[in-house]
């Protein structure tokens, strides 16, 4: 659009010149004036037109930029989420004591929070923030596990944080699939069979 606005402008710059080289060719001769005039109209269309071009590449440039940093923030996000969900599976069915506790961690999607709140929309990026405002709750009842078994409800409340975990990961996984074109994260990593 911005180019057709650019070669309109030229196309009038082009028809006045010629208007105003015909009108001061018949009270100029020799026409010096006229090459004066034509040479500086089409200086200044050029200077606009380059101007134009470089501004529509530099936008082009972010947009491309700006995509790098949103993929990566999701590949980033989308692999935290699922080493969370892997490592509460995992305490779950062990279920027992353990000497040494995992720890799940959003520090990763911490680093790369600010790219995915400016970025994505608000439904995916709220179901993010649901999933790491619980992930205390998770912490605190797993911590559990290095003096005893997990109650009934205390079982329940990391199950809960797990699925909300499941769910706004595979909402991120549809955002890149479907907007994007990347490919699955969440299902090829939920799907794995484990190694026998």
């Amino acid at each position: 659009m911005k180019l057709f606005v650019a070669l309109s402008l030229i196309f009038f710059l082009a028809i006045a010149a010629v208007i105003a080289i015909v009108v001061i060719t018949q009270s100029d001769p020799t026409g010096g004036f006229a090459k004066l005039v034509l040479g500086g109209l089409l200086t200044i269309a050029g200077g606009f037109i380059s101007s134009l071009l470089l501004r529509q590449r530099d936008d082009a440039q972010a947009a491309a930029q700006s995509r790098k940093e949103l993929v990566g923030a999701i590949r980033v996000a989308n692999d935290d989420m699922l080493t969370n969900v892997s490592l509460m599976n995992e305490m779950l069915r062990l279920g027992h004591p353990q000497p040494e506790p995992k720890h799940l961690t959003g520090a990763s999607y911490r680093g790369v929070e600010a790219t995915l709140a400016r970025e994505l929309p608000k439904e995916v990026y709220d179901e993010l923030g649901k999933a790491y405002r619980t992930l205390p709750l998770a912490v605190q009842n797993l911590t559990l596990l290095t003096h005893r078994q997990l109650e009934a409800d205390e079982r329940t409340a990391v199950e809960q944080v797990r699925d909300q975990f499941r769910l706004a990961a595979t909402r991120l996984d549809e955002y890149g699939t479907k907007k994007l074109g990347l490919p699955s994260m969440t299902v090829s990593a939920t799907t794995a069979s484990p190694a026998t």
